[in-house]
């Protein structure tokens, strides 16, 4: 499917008005299921608001491991690799036990690519405060 391309100047925009507006807005426009339950900020009082790179982490399966690559190659550096400035990476898990959405070296690599943030319902891995 072809990126839906937003502006900056609607990404700013919403900055300026509550989730919950958002929300209602995009719902009304056909997404009503467009949210992650339990997620909650570890950057208090910053707001976000930018092109989402989403990403779902699944089970392995070892019959299809071949096939989607690993190392560089996995979905997971893919995903990273498609975030730029004013993208965010949204990291489903499906909120499983003990699932674990990136780590340090992962989240130096969202920073280096400058990349807005990262959302998640899954843990952080060796996140150093």
């Amino acid at each position: 499917m072809p990126a839906i391309v937003v502006p900056q100047s609607t990404l700013n925009r919403f900055k300026k008005v509550s989730a919950a507006t958002v929300w209602s807005a995009v719902r009304r426009m056909g997404s009503p299921k467009c949210f992650m339950e339990e997620v909650y900020p570890m950057t208090p009082g910053r707001r976000l608001a930018a092109r989402a790179r989403t990403l779902r982490m699944l089970p392995l399966r070892p019959d299809l491991q071949a096939e989607l690559g690993s190392g560089e190659q996995a979905p997971v550096y893919q995903a990273m690799d498609a975030c730029k400035r004013g993208d965010v990476l949204v990291v489903d898990t499906m909120r499983m036990p003990y699932s674990t959405a990136l780590g340090d070296v992962r989240l130096l690599q969202l920073q280096m690519q400058k990349a807005d943030g990262l959302v998640t319902d899954g843990a952080i891995a060796t996140l150093m405060w």
